[in-house]
């Protein structure tokens, strides 16, 4: 079909429609219909133009009066591009069904069309998207979405713990060269450096050794000023438990260095806290007043010895086990400012090695290896052969897997997130208040792009409601449950002015002599009256602390409840009713 058929055919069309329409009455649908009966004259008019515009150019060519093999109803590809960006919006009218082949959009409160503009996509202010970028992807980083990142860290400068100086100087001197830092900057996007101690070891030899903060810090100070990058990055592992005092130390005694070396003083310095502290090695109070960012890591747990386990599950079957839902809470109810805190998320999964024992009859893992999320999608569902793997998704930890069972009764499994997991994951963080979300690393997810588009749908707009997925997986007990831990002091006070109010109620009603006789006297009024006296003696003991928090301790004041109530009664009973 040539350009002028393809203009004619719709414009029948259109006409044809706006007869329709008019018979109908239907006015908003007429005034559509007129408008687009104007465009597609302005259509025919360009059409007519461009027609003769080159009918005299090629007129004014040698051997332009002969006629030729030359079709003037064909335009320039410049010409076609200009009319299709002008007036695609006709198409995407004639086509309602499929509107998102021209990636168009019509709203109809506006009564005007829109499309997504990459070119001009940002974080919405005050939100955080927080990414990596390990020093051994190498250019990688070309394919970085930077519009859609807030933060970058180059990953990473290697503490040498005795001496503080650097155990990857090939890594720092591509530091001093990498494009990454100019790109980045160009999009607004902060970068920094990150420095990393990893062992317990080697922690605590370097934070016993002030002499290597001194070297370090003058090292990070010089290569700051080379880049012009932003601040630094800490990502210490394995601190031992009586090094976190000589930790905030180090962290002080470095932002006061920075401060006085880097010009204005101003730079940028961010924490990476683990996804479980238990000897409290990190003091939170006084970090969050050094630190302008907390990166909570939401990824490597500690494995189950002989199962199969997820990088970063939602929740656990056992209420102590490791989980994102678990990290979120013990931070926060250590006092983390969840708005100056990002919760990183991987872009890889691990590979487990499966063999089946028998006696069991279930499979014993060995972890074999990480796998990113590109080598997934790459080995678990390629494009090029006839076999399709489909993963399952466990809900608890809302994490995929692909389970490959062999004929030697071994296995391969591998457990990964994708775009709609890490989705879940995302809307957890942001559902708690956090300031956004990290991901580890770029560059692992190459030639996908679904993820950034989870990315683009939460951070890049203003209109968004987050959901709580652990509230949405778990249902109504545990909206209950929390509504009683956030206003358990107003619950526990209405308890006791109630509890007080039937016992003076009790009281009072026993003072008559006919209450007293219904209720000692009748076999049932008299079980309601035990039971009662029972039930008010367990919140009454437990609060003055007679016998602990403990099950057997509550079974007691029941029992005790009981007796008191039995006495009383053998008491009143022996008592001389006066009546009137």
């Amino acid at each position: 079909m040539n350009l002028r058929a393809a203009i004619y055919y719709p414009s029948a069309c259109l006409m044809l429609g706006f007869v329709l329409y008019g018979c109908t009455g239907c006015g908003s649908e007429y005034s559509q219909l007129l408008s687009l009966k104007t465009s597609t004259r302005r259509v025919m008019t360009e059409y007519s133009f461009l027609q003769r515009t080159s009918e005299r150019l090629v007129g004014k060519l040698p051997g332009g009066g002969k006629r030729s093999s030359y079709d003037s109803s064909r335009l320039t590809p410049l010409a076609q591009k200009n009319l299709i960006t002008r007036y695609n919006y006709l198409y995407s009218t004639l086509n309602p069904m499929r509107p998102e082949r021209v990636g168009l959009y019509f709203d109809s409160a506006q009564s005007i069309f829109w499309t997504r503009d990459s070119s001009r996509e940002r974080i919405r202010f005050g939100a955080e998207v927080y990414g990596w970028h390990p020093a051994w992807m190498s250019d990688n980083w070309l394919l970085a979405p930077f519009r859609l990142l807030t933060t970058l860290s180059y990953y990473s400068y290697n503490v040498d713990p005795a001496t503080g100086g650097c155990l990857n100087p090939a890594d720092m001197e591509a530091w001093r060269s990498i494009a990454l830092v100019d790109s980045a900057h160009a999009y607004d996007c902060r970068v920094l450096l990150s420095v990393a101690c990893d062992g317990a070891d080697n922690s605590a030899r370097f934070l016993t050794n002030t002499d290597a903060w001194s070297l370090l810090s003058d090292s990070l100070s010089s290569l700051l000023r080379v880049r012009k990058a932003d601040g630094v990055e800490v990502s210490f592992s394995d601190i031992p438990s009586d090094m976190g005092p000589r930790f905030t130390a180090f962290i002080e005694a470095l932002s006061q260095s920075l401060e006085k070396s880097l010009p204005g003083g101003d730079f940028y310095l961010s924490i990476v806290l683990p996804p479980d502290d238990p000897d409290l090695v990190f003091n939170l109070d006084e970090l969050q007043r050094l630190a302008d960012m907390m990166v909570v890591q939401g990824y490597e747990y500690a494995d189950e010895e002989g199962a199969a386990v997820a990088v970063a599950p939602l929740l656990s079957a056992n209420e102590n086990g490791p989980s994102l839902d678990r990290t979120v809470r013990t931070y926060m109810d250590r006092g983390l400012d969840t708005q100056m805190a990002v919760l990183a998320l991987p872009l890889y999964g691990n590979q487990w090695r499966d063999t089946l024992d028998a006696q069991k009859g279930n499979y014993v893992s060995r972890f074999d290896r990480k796998v990113t999320y590109s080598e997934i999608r790459r080995v678990y569902n390629p494009l090029d052969t006839s076999y399709v793997l489909t993963p399952s998704l466990d809900p608890l930890s809302m994490t995929n897997y692909y389970l490959v069972e062999f004929p030697d009764r071994s296995a391969i499994e591998c457990w990964f997130d994708d775009d709609f997991t890490l989705g879940r994951k995302m809307d957890l963080a942001m559902a708690r208040g956090f300031r956004g979300v990290g991901l580890w690393a770029l560059g692992y997810d190459v030639g996908h792009d679904e993820i950034w588009k989870q990315v683009r749908n939460r951070f890049a707009t203003d209109t968004v409601q987050f959901r709580d997925p652990v509230t949405a997986f778990l249902g109504y007990p545990i909206r209950i449950g929390n509504f009683f831990l956030r206003h358990g002091d107003l619950i526990a006070t209405t308890s006791a002015v109630f509890t007080l109010t039937v016992v003076l109620a009790m009281f009072l009603a026993f003072s008559d002599w006919r209450v007293r006789t219904s209720i000692f006297y009748e076999g049932f009024n008299f079980f309601v009256y035990i039971l009662v006296s029972s039930l008010l003696m367990v919140p009454l003991l437990s609060w003055l602390g007679f016998f602990g928090d403990t099950r057997s301790g509550l079974l007691i004041a029941f029992l005790v409840g009981i007796g008191a109530g039995y006495l009383i009664f053998r008491l009143t009973k022996s008592m001389q009713f006066k009546r009137p």
